[in-house]
């Protein structure tokens, strides 16, 4: 009797172990996604890879069947990305994929992964914002201007000028707001008339903008710690353009990739750890909500079909990323790995 209690035990242990392995390890492969996945049952992973290196890649992450597909864009089309993939957005049923290094714009199905070509010209570009059917705006690193291009030709037909690093941008009506990393005002763009209209101040290195439940617009700054500038948090009427909040971090922060859960009530970013804020508190919170010592956090995202939020671990920038699954109360779920250097999630 005791030998079967006993065999009954380990038998019940190893099952608890290869549950908790299947829910911590999807299954990866190279091999071609099926027809049909699509962002219905899943979300994308952007892996820069290393820089002059050319191996970028993005994975497709399948939640209801628990597998990773690997660098699908070369799997499908028989050739790499590119050299540093920045950040995809879809957009009228296209997923444009930016590689900044590659100075170009990969166009992609995202449902069967199958290229549609290519928009080139561009000297860093960063974040893909669509408009209308018609256009839309690319930020970029070193160009000094935003790129305006054809969505019906593919190719880049005019640009705005913007002096400095645009970052990310935030379509609010008709007007197109831009983070730019190396001045102290927000800037709005006129998007029927592709003219920059005015600005907002909002101190140092803006680099990150979302949008609450409230369709206020939050902005994170990275300030300058050379010249004493303190980051900051700020949120923004956009229809008055007057700043409702500010928050100050420690001058020696280094607060980045802000975003919003899909209620639109908590905010999320990095700073070391990853922290978490509700959009009406009065102050910042004094406590991290992830703590992630001895990691190397480098993206935040969320899988919105279960409700988790993603982190990725980018470790050395050489090795594959670790990919953390958090539940809502910061709770580990599990992890899997993904490309190198995995900086972005889109999910739908």
């Amino acid at each position: 009797m005791r030998l079967l209690i006993n065999i009954s035990y380990i038998t019940f242990a190893l099952f608890l172990l290869a549950s908790e392995a299947c829910d911590k390890i999807p299954a990866r492969t190279a091999n071609t996604p099926d027809a049909g996945d699509s962002l219905s049952s899943g979300y994308f992973i952007c892996n820069e890879g290393n820089f002059q290196w050319g191996n970028a890649t993005l994975s497709f992450f399948n939640i209801k069947k628990n597998v990773l597909y690997e660098d699908v864009y070369k799997t499908i089309n028989k050739k790499p990305l590119g050299d540093i993939l920045q950040s995809i957005s879809i957009f009228n049923n296209t997923a444009y994929l930016v590689l900044n290094n590659s100075g170009k714009i990969e166009i992609m199905s995202p449902k069967t992964f199958e290229g549609r070509g290519t928009v080139t010209g561009f000297r860093s570009p960063r974040f893909f914002l669509g408009i209308n059917e018609n256009k839309a705006y690319v930020s970029d690193l070193y160009d000094n201007h935003i790129a305006i291009v054809d969505l019906q030709q593919n190719k880049i037909k005019n640009k705005i000028p913007c002096y400095g690093w645009t970052e990310e941008m935030l379509l609010f009506g008709s007007w197109v707001f831009v983070t730019n990393k190396y001045s102290r005002y927000l800037y709005i763009i006129n998007a029927i008339s592709d003219q920059l209209t005015d600005s907002v101040f909002v101190g140092y290195g803006s680099g990150s903008i979302t949008r609450d439940a409230q369709n206020n617009l939050w902005i994170l700054t990275s300030g300058n710690i050379l010249l004493s500038i303190k980051p900051q948090l700020h949120r923004l009427n956009p229809l008055t353009l007057r700043i409702i909040s500010s928050f100050n971090f420690a001058t020696d922060a280094k607060p980045l990739k802000l975003i919003t859960d899909p209620s639109g009530t908590h905010l999320y970013w990095i700073n070391g750890q990853i922290y978490k804020m509700k959009v009406d508190a009065l102050t910042l919170p004094v406590s991290p909500w992830v703590q992630t010592t001895n990691r190397n956090i480098y993206a935040l995202g969320f899988d919105k079909i279960k409700n988790e939020i993603l982190a990725a671990d980018a470790k050395d920038f050489v090795q594959q990323s670790e990919i953390l699954r958090y539940d809502s109360s910061g709770n580990l779920l599990g992890s899997y790995a993904a490309g190198i250097n995995a900086t972005y999630f889109l999910t739908k």
